[in-house]
Formats: structure tokens, C-alpha cells, sequence
């Protein structure tokens, strides 16, 4: 049983004239299905000023309750960022469309009814009371994929035009009013680089022995562990600044919602809690790498990065933005430069994608320990991680990643 959230009505202001009767508040998702937040699901029964009943279904995303899950995800940083992405920086990308003559306007984020970091108004410091109040995407039927499978081909190609757009809007509002992107964009970004357990390589020996033993990849074994090795050793690399903007870091199945019907297909980026300043390619080799059908990403891994190029300049050149410096010679240098470290990134995260539903940890409950929760999900290797890891070892192979 989860306890009401304290003035709730200030975060619904706006949306309904009386009073909050009732809240019924439970938990979202299961565990092992998010780890940042806490993700309460809870409808909320109003009393109108003529009386009437109804009920608002809302998502309350609420700040960790693990000591060490909140410094993990330095949610004193974090959270203030992503209310900050829903407040300030998704009105600003929204209007620089707008203002550019854009006829289809981004609708691929969700509505929030209201935010705070604490129940003290003058308070800069978020604590326990932090939430942000949203719409339950459940209402308007969408849904997750199961992440152990990962998105078809007609998704994964829907998704990857999002990802251009959202990457377009950042890229051309920094290059056209750059003022107006350091106010309202780069003051909710955080200039970190995926990290990883860089000096843990034992996290790494399950991938690379089974890169070895596998016939199929033997051959790429040696290219395989000198990446992974020199990558971890090397400093971290500053990214270009021509491919770099305010990009998601966290792109993986997870953190998008689809809704099919017989015509299209909607998505939802979700997550936005550790937005960077990186290079936009980080999101599409993380994706690639993490979310996609083996099947699909076998057969159509080159096709997908020519088509999130080509939509990334298309909808630049929408928003009036000169891409003759966007060369494709220069993407693909950029993607070659960047591939090392999403290999760590995604070698780290393939093990909780993979994990057994049902079997994962509460890691909100204030006991939970993220070293040992993390040491036994890599100790767990099962035929789904031998096949990623094949399809991951032979396709960045192919465009000469490692």
C-alpha cells in the first residue's frame, strides 16, 4: 500500500473545478521494468463543482527511495533536468517548428499535468516529495514491447524517424538561435558520458568468452576484446561539436511506447531524466544495439542508419538548417568514433534487458544492493544473450566498428 500524495491538487490545478475525494495509488511497473523512479500509477476520483464524480488516471513519477539508486542516477541533478525538459525545453522545440513553418509538430511526448521537487515551493533541493504528475499512456493504448524481444521491423523504422526529429529540433535550434538553446535547453543537460563499470572488466569476460567460443563469431573474437579493453582503458572523448547536442543517452526499448491501428503507428519517448550534451549518433548505435528483433537488426542493421541519416537532414532542412557541413562521409566517420563507447554501454545494459520477467529486484526497496543486483544479472548468461551478443559482435564488425 502506497501512501497519497500530498497535495496533489496543486498538481492538477487547471484541470478540474472542486475537490480531490479519493486517490488510488499503486504501483506501475513490475519490477526489473524501471530503475530511476518510482512509478506510481494512480487515478485520481474529483468531485466537480456541481457535484459530479470522474476520474483522472495519472502516472506519478516519484524520486527513488533507495539511498544508493538516487545516487546512481543523481536525482538531485536528474529530476530537476527532466521537469525542466517538460516545462522549458519540449515548448521551446515545439514553437522553433513552429516558427520555422514545420506542418507536422512533434507528438511524440506525454502530457504533464504538473511538477515539483519538493512540498516547500521556495526549496532549490529535490527530497522525497518530488513528482512529476503525467497522463497514464495506458488511457490512450499504448504499450511496451517485451524488452527480451525488442521492436519488429515496421516499429523499429517508425521509431528511428522520431529519433531524427527529436535529434533535428535539438541540432537546429542550437545552430539557429543558439541564445535561446543554452537558456532554455542546455540548462536541463548534463554534459556526462555513459560511464559503465569501466573498471570492472569482469563485467565484460561473459560477452567476450562468448564471442570466442562461438564458431560463428570466433573469427572477430580478438577485434571484439581489443575494443572492449582499449575502450575501457582510454579516456573518456570529448564529442564533436558539429553531431553534438542535447540528445536522450537513455534510448533503449524500455523508454518507448507504441499504439498500433490498421493506419499508424504512435510513439512516445519516454525517460528524459538523463538527457546530455553528446553526439546524436549515441542514441541511434544504442538502440541498434539494444532494441531491436535479432532477425530484423541482422537483416536490415545498414538499412536503419541510412534511413535515420537521411530523415535527420530532411527534417533539418525543414527547420531551414544549411546541412552542407552534415556530410554522410562525416556521419560515418562520427558513428565509427562513437561505437566504441556504446559497445560498453550496451554490453552493460544487455543483461537487465534480458533478464527473465519476473525475476528482477525492487530497487526501490531501501535494502536493495545495485552492485550485487548488478553482478548477478552478468553472472546470468542464457541462450538470449548468446545470440545478442553474436548479432552485436557481427554487425558492428560489418561497418568496421571494431
Amino acid at each position: 500500500m502506497y501512501e497519497e500524495i500530498p497535495k496533489l491538487n496543486d498538481l492538477l490545478k487547471g484541470y478540474f473545478d472542486g475537490e480531490i475525494i479519493k486517490q488510488s495509488i499503486s504501483l506501475l511497473t513490475a519490477a526489473g521494468e524501471n530503475y530511476g523512479s518510482l512509478m506510481l500509477k494512480v487515478d485520481v476520483t474529483v468531485k466537480n463543482n456541481s457535484g459530479k464524480e470522474e476520474i483522472i488516471p495519472t502516472v506519478a513519477k516519484c524520486v527513488p527511495t533507495n539511498e544508493k539508486m538516487r545516487e546512481i542516477f543523481s536525482t538531485h541533478v536528474t529530476f530537476k533536468n527532466e521537469i525542466g525538459w517538460y516545462q522549458q525545453v519540449i515548448p521551446a522545440f515545439l514553437q522553433f517548428q513552429r516558427e520555422q513553418g514545420v506542418e507536422n509538430i512533434a507528438d511524440f511526448f506525454m502530457n504533464i499535468y504538473g511538477a515539483r521537487i519538493s512540498l516547500n515551493p521556495e526549496s532549490k533541493e529535490v527530497d522525497q516529495h518530488g513528482v512529476i504528475l503525467c497522463e497514464n499512456l495506458h488511457v490512450r493504448r499504448f504499450t511496451n514491447v517485451d524488452r527480451r524481444i525488442g521492436f519488429n521491423l515496421d516499429q523499429a523504422r517508425e521509431i528511428i524517424k522520431k529519433l531524427a526529429i527529436f535529434h533535428a529540433m535539438s541540432l537546429g535550434l542550437k545552430i539557429k538561435k543558439p541564445e535561446l538553446f543554452n537558456e532554455k535547453v542546455k540548462t536541463f543537460v548534463s554534459t556526462l558520458t555513459y560511464d559503465g563499470p569501466k573498471k570492472k572488466n569482469e563485467f565484460y569476460l561473459g560477452p567476450i568468452n562468448v564471442i570466442k567460443e562461438n564458431p560463428e563469431t570466433s573469427h572477430l573474437a580478438s577485434r571484439f576484446e581489443d575494443k572492449i579493453k582499449s575502450t575501457i582503458e582510454q579516456e573518456v572523448k570529448k564529442s564533436r561539436e558539429l553531431w553534438s547536442t542535447a540528445i536522450h543517452t537513455d534510448f533503449w526499448v524500455n523508454n518507448v511506447m507504441i499504439k498500433e491501428t490498421e493506419e499508424t503507428l504512435g510513439i512516445i519517448i519516454l525517460d528524459l531524466q538523463t538527457c546530455g550534451y553528446a553526439s546524436v549518433v549515441q542514441d541511434l548505435i544504442f538502440f541498434l544495439g539494444t532494441s531491436i528483433e535479432n532477425a530484423t537488426t541482422n537483416e536490415h542493421f545498414s538499412e536503419f542508419i541510412k534511413l535515420y541519416y537521411n530523415e535527420l537532414i530532411t527534417n533539418l532542412e525543414s527547420l531551414k538548417v544549411d546541412t552542407s557541413q552534415f556530410s554522410y562521409e562525416s556521419f560515418e566517420e562520427e558513428l565509427k568514433l562513437e561505437a566504441a563507447g556504446q559497445l560498453i554501454h550496451i554490453l552493460f545494459m544487455i543483461p537487465i534487458i534480458l533478464a527473465e520477467k519476473g525475476s528482477g529486484v525492487n530497487t526501490n526497496d531501501k535494502e536493495f544492493n545495485p552492485s550485487e543486483g548488478l553482478e548477478k544479472m552478468f553472472r546470468n548468461i542464457t541462450e538470449k544473450h548468446r545470440e545478442k551478443w553474436a548479432v552485436l559482435a557481427a554487425k558492428f564488425a560489418e561497418q568496421n566498428w571494431i
